[in-house]
């Protein structure tokens, strides 16, 4: 069983979605769950950010920024 009491609620979304929707097995979720909370923590890290849901809104900034100058 994996710990999400303490993943952002958009992390647990996504685990959820992956899980039921796309009908993942228990060790993928497992696997994304960590991967994607240690994505989090070097983002929080490196950019020097203070909660989860501000890593995200960077991530997500910095993929349209780069997705608009391709495009």
């Amino acid at each position: 069983m994996i710990n999400i009491e303490n993943n952002p609620s958009f992390l647990n979304s996504f685990l959820d979605y992956t899980a039921t929707i796309l009908n993942k097995s228990p060790n993928t979720i497992k696997e994304y769950n960590y991967d994607l909370n240690n994505f989090l923590k070097f983002i929080m890290y490196h950019y020097k950010l203070t909660n989860e849901k501000d890593a995200f809104y960077y991530h997500l900034k910095i993929n349209i920024s780069e997705y608009v100058y391709l495009v």
